[in-house]
């Protein structure tokens, strides 16, 4: 329902999308973000905000979760030894916490920091319109985790 105004690119041509592949939706060295959804927008939104200031995040888009191309996820960390996991859910039992929970058990030597988890605000969900903005992922909460785990 909340993607109902979002815009994208639909080729006119034939097109398929590889179920199970996730996608680089942009190219970065600095820290891999991993979504699927709406928020993958707003990680986007986040990673130009980012460039801006010299940092280039990579930015995958799962497009499917289950099954989950936990080796795109890999690759991407073992260039970016960082990953924050943008999921539009609860933290306690997110798809988040899987992904990574999988990154641990199949790449921990391969990262210079914990897995980090950006999810939406562990209270009841509100229904005005600011407040849903604030409780949701959001591109300016991305930028702020994604340089506060880079600074840290």
């Amino acid at each position: 329902e909340r993607m109902l105004g979002d815009k994208a690119h639909v080729p006119e041509e034939e097109y398929y999308i590889p179920f199970g592949r996730a996608r680089v939706a942009r190219e970065g060295d600095a820290m891999t973000l991993v979504s699927f959804g709406r928020p993958v927008n707003f990680c986007l939104e986040a990673a130009e905000k980012l460039a801006q200031d010299g940092v280039e995040v990579e930015v995958l888009d799962m497009r499917t979760i289950r099954p989950l191309d936990i080796d795109s996820i890999i690759a991407s960390v073992k260039k970016t030894n960082k990953v924050l996991v943008v999921d539009q859910s609860w933290p306690f039992a997110s798809i988040a916490s899987e992904v990574v929970t999988q990154i641990c058990e199949r790449c921990f030597d391969w990262l210079d920091a914990p897995p980090a988890r950006l999810n939406t605000e562990d209270v009841p969900t509100p229904y005005a319109k600011q407040l849903e903005y604030n409780y949701l992922p959001n591109p300016e909460r991305i930028y702020d985790r994604v340089k506060g785990l880079l600074n840290a």
